[in-house]
């Protein structure tokens, strides 16, 4: 789960709400992106656009459910945790790419738009930067 820790220039946090994909589910913490006017959970290699502050059921085809969401920023720094398929641990400086959940940094995997600053191999945790771009 990606949780907001600070932003480097002191400011706000924007929450917005946006309507969600029909027929999805989304859990607190998950990174999203958006689709034809709604969010819906990003892939492995996506611009993370928002991150959702709370979960929501899967609803029935045609319904749009509300979610209240962080609006991702540049300037802002996030912390999750990483998952590896071996002993892999996310370098700091590089990009990662996010787990099939969503909610995780995967450390073996490279190439993604997650921009390591930090890793606590104890928690098994990082923080670090969504790229916009």
């Amino acid at each position: 789960m990606f949780k907001l820790v600070s932003t480097y220039d002191g400011g706000a946090t924007i929450i917005d709400v946006y309507p969600v994909t029909a027929e999805e589910a989304i859990v607190d913490g998950e990174a999203l992106k958006f689709g034809s006017g709604r969010v819906t959970k990003a892939g492995a290699a996506d611009v993370v656009r928002a991150v959702a502050t709370h979960k929501v059921a899967a609803s029935a085809a045609g319904v749009y459910p509300p979610l209240e969401s962080i609006t991702v920023r540049e300037d802002q720094v996030w912390e999750a945790p990483y998952v590896t398929a071996s002993t892999g641990v996310p370098a700091p400086g590089a990009l990662h790419k996010l787990d099939s959940t969503a909610t995780k940094v995967d450390a073996d995997n490279t190439s993604g738009k997650f921009l390591v600053i930090s890793v606590d191999t104890e928690k098994k945790t990082c923080k670090g930067r969504f790229l916009q771009a």
